[in-house]
């Protein structure tokens, strides 16, 4: 447990230099923004208030690292999927079966003037043959070229985490010109409410509330259209926004293992938290897929192959 929270979800000089400088005028606005929030009781006729919400969201440490475990479990699922030598054989099969195979024959023949029936007679005699050397050539190919494949993948995924620093950059300073999310959040009911007892805040700083296998998710995708979102301006204020206007109940306690279920890797007291409860639940939400998610994409990965 950390006592102190400076620099924590922190990452020195991560988005460079002319980005980070992007980035500290726009957050330089933002944050009287949040202070008029926290003064807030009740309704937010603040236009502002979605565009802190989607800046906030895509700006965490959390989402970096979530979208890095992602890309790289997908990408070892696919070294292990073609490192296997009957994984490439049906491959090869699937796009080029015997019936291609002759088809093929066939032309080139045909391609040095052979007569068709004289083309159907050498096929007959010589293509269960010639298809017996194919598939043969497949099979010694396949176990000769999986080592290599699994070799070259792990190589390539040396450079996954930098590659993707790369992508998330690209992606966030388009996004400060253009974010689709400040569009959607603005057509959201805002409102502060008060909290009874302390909040904690997560590391992914708003939750987002679903239909769906997890009730809650640390991250807006279109696979789930968001109902509410929920974040902590402070200890006791609570910003809630809505696609209509119907609002529940500030309840600290529920609301607090949401936070802490989907953080990845922290969430912020104000209070020293007595047992293991909290602590225990961080991650359960975490990421933006679940197991089922990712094997479901999978699957189909696997399908267009």
């Amino acid at each position: 447990m950390e006592i102190n929270t400076k620099n924590i979800g922190a990452e020195r000089d991560f988005y460079g230099h002319e980005l980070d400088a992007r980035i500290t005028d726009l957050e330089t606005g933002f944050a009287p923004l949040a202070e008029a929030l926290r003064c807030c009781d009740g309704p937010v006729d603040i236009r502002e208030t979605g565009d802190l919400v989607a800046h906030l969201t895509l700006r965490t440490r959390a989402l970096r690292q979530s979208a890095i475990a992602l890309a790289a479990q997908m990408t070892d699922r696919m070294r292990q999927y073609l490192s296997n030598p009957d994984v490439l054989k049906a491959a090869v099969r699937k796009k080029m079966p015997n019936s291609e195979v002759l088809k093929r024959l066939r032309e080139n023949m045909a391609k040095e003037g052979l007569k068709k029936h004289e083309i159907e007679r050498r096929i007959l005699a010589a293509g269960p043959k010639l298809l017996q050397v194919w598939n043969q050539s497949i099979d010694g190919r396949a176990e000769e070229i999986a080592p290599v494949v699994n070799s070259a993948a792990r190589e390539a995924m040396k450079g996954h985490a930098e590659r993707m620093r790369v992508t998330f950059i690209d992606a966030l300073s388009r996004g400060l010109d253009d974010n689709p999310r400040v569009r959607a959040y603005r057509e959201f009911t805002w409102c502060v409410l008060s909290a009874t007892e302390p909040l904690i805040l997560g590391d992914s700083v708003c939750v987002f509330e679903v239909d769906g296998e997890r009730p809650f998710k640390p991250w807006d995708d279109e696979t789930t259209p968001t109902k509410r979102i929920f974040m902590p301006l402070s200890s006791n204020r609570l910003l809630i926004g809505s696609r209509d206007d119907t609002l529940p109940p500030v309840d600290a306690p529920v609301l607090n293992r949401t936070f802490s279920r989907c953080s990845l890797e922290f969430f912020v007291s104000s209070k020293r938290i007595n047992g293991p409860e909290l602590a225990e639940s961080v991650g359960v939400w975490s990421g933006i897929a679940t197991n089922s998610e990712l094997n479901a994409v999978w699957e189909q990965i696997k399908d267009d192959w």
